[in-house]
């Protein structure tokens, strides 16, 4: 059996399905049929990461003896990392996971836990050293400092595939050759400025890398401002015993999900939006054969019983649909 638990999206189940329905967990619960049990992820705080691991874990129970491979996308990649540590607790094995760009970015505890934690204090000393407690914790949780246990894949997983984006794609405008020339000239001007057509042109390369890293990493821009924050993968690192490989590709953190950038939406330029485009559907091309061959190596080694089908994507880009809810990025 595969158990998958896709990434965070919208409340409302239409608009949900709508962003994630090409998405690599999806796809791989329409392939194996029966033999698969599917879970949307949580929604954008991510306060219901682990009750959805809680419910995917019942959902194991109830099959017995079955080799478990595990699979999730974004904030489901956390909740089958957890998933997988209390089923280590009962000693039950894992035969694979998959990870596509797993992030934590979840609390662990919700906003009223939270609360009572702070105001039960029962002197005003109590209450700011519980305040400051929380915050470190909120801190570790939900913006990822530095590595927790939760973040480690437990020794019972026998193998995992993480495939995860590559900030190079996400700085794509910095390593053209029109950026790359224009940003030395003015370098090499020593305080004499660009041509006035040269200059708005860098400038107009300088914002669209930035939309372009935003949307790249998680679509932080809000308000009309770019943030530049970047939320840390999970799942980087295992316990002795468990293979762990990881592999990087030039695609976005939506894309491994379903909703892959609509670039020509904020980028004006037809020519880079194109080929934009086409360097994120190779790369998906890419991670759909990476997963299919991974796939086949678990079902000859623990699952030719019962094989886990490949995924056989069919990653259509953005740029050929519309009315997905959350593709195009916030201006």
């Amino acid at each position: 059996m595969i158990y998958l638990i896709d990434g965070t999206g919208p409340d409302n189940f239409s608009d949900y399905h709508a962003d994630m329905r090409r998405g690599f967990c999806w796809s791989l619960n329409l392939q194996n049929g029966a033999a698969a049990e599917y879970l949307r992820g949580p929604t954008d705080l991510g306060l219901k990461t682990w009750e959805i691991a809680e419910l995917m874990y019942s959902r194991i129970k109830a099959h017995p003896g079955a080799p478990i491979v595990l699979a999730g996308h974004s904030r489901g990649g956390a909740a089958v990392i957890y998933l997988a540590r209390k089923l280590q607790q009962e000693g039950i094995q894992v035969a694979a996971m998959v990870l596509f760009d797993a992030v934590r970015r979840a609390l662990q505890k919700s906003p009223v836990q939270y609360g009572m934690q702070i105001f039960n204090a029962p002197t005003p000393a109590h209450l700011v050293f519980s305040a400051a407690t929380a915050a470190i914790e909120v801190g570790l949780d939900f913006f990822q400092i530095g590595q927790q246990k939760a973040d480690v894949i437990p020794a019972n997983v026998q193998r995992v595939l993480h495939v995860v984006r590559d900030e190079r794609f996400s700085n794509y405008f910095l390593h053209t050759q029109e950026y790359r020339e224009l940003a030395a000239a003015n370098r090499a001007g020593s305080g004499r400025s660009l041509a006035v057509g040269q200059s708005v042109r860098l400038d107009r390369l300088r914002q669209w890398h930035r939309r372009m890293r935003d949307a790249c990493r998680f679509d932080c821009i809000r308000g009309g401002v770019s943030t530049g924050f970047s939320f840390d993968n999970t799942g980087m690192q295992a316990e002795p015993g468990c293979q762990l490989r990881i592999r990087r590709f030039m695609a976005t953190h939506g894309a491994m999900g379903g909703a892959p950038l609509d670039v020509r939406s904020y980028i004006s330029d037809a020519d880079y939006a194109a080929d934009i485009d086409a360097q994120e559907v190779v790369s998906m091309l890419q991670v759909q054969s990476t997963v299919n061959a991974f796939l086949r190596e678990v079902n000859a080694s623990v699952c030719a019983t019962q094989p886990v089908q490949g995924a056989r994507l069919a990653y259509v880009p953005a740029s050929q649909t519309a009315g997905q809810s959350q593709t195009a990025i916030r201006k």
